[in-house]
């Protein structure tokens, strides 16, 4: 995959996962297996189909805009990803800042991811 090619599949990534707010897409993009962990909390399959029903219910005007981005082997490597959303409760825009290593497997799914954020995304919560 070269960088051209990471672009177009993280931006559908976050348009089709984190940007629509549901888990509908999910297994598009992520293996049923996939293990990984946001700030040293480990995150499975489960808890990113959570997260992305939990934004959909609980942030609105939600964009990502991804700065400097490498690619190598089966890794892409997001040196700065900034997601920007308003929360449902509060009109102030909020945003993150994160890094993000996604390995790929041979499917092109994510089967691994580091994510290391200025903030704690809790990949915990749901909404009922």
């Amino acid at each position: 995959m070269n960088v051209n090619e990471a672009e177009k599949f993280l931006k559908n990534l976050f348009t089709d996962v984190w940007i629509h707010g549901s888990d509908e897409h999910v297994s598009k993009y992520f293996a049923k297996d996939v293990t990984g962990c946001v700030n040293s909390i480990p995150i499975s399959f489960v808890d990113i189909s959570n997260r992305a029903n939990y934004i959909g219910k609980t942030q609105k005007n939600r964009g990502a805009k991804f700065e400097e981005i490498l690619v190598s082997d089966n890794k892409i490597i997001i040196l700065k990803l900034r997601y920007c959303f308003t929360s449902l409760t509060s009109d102030k825009p909020e945003s993150v800042v994160t890094m993000v290593i996604y390995y790929l497997n041979n499917e092109i799914k994510i089967n691994k991811m580091l994510i290391v954020c200025e903030t704690s995304i809790d990949y915990k919560a749901t909404v009922k």
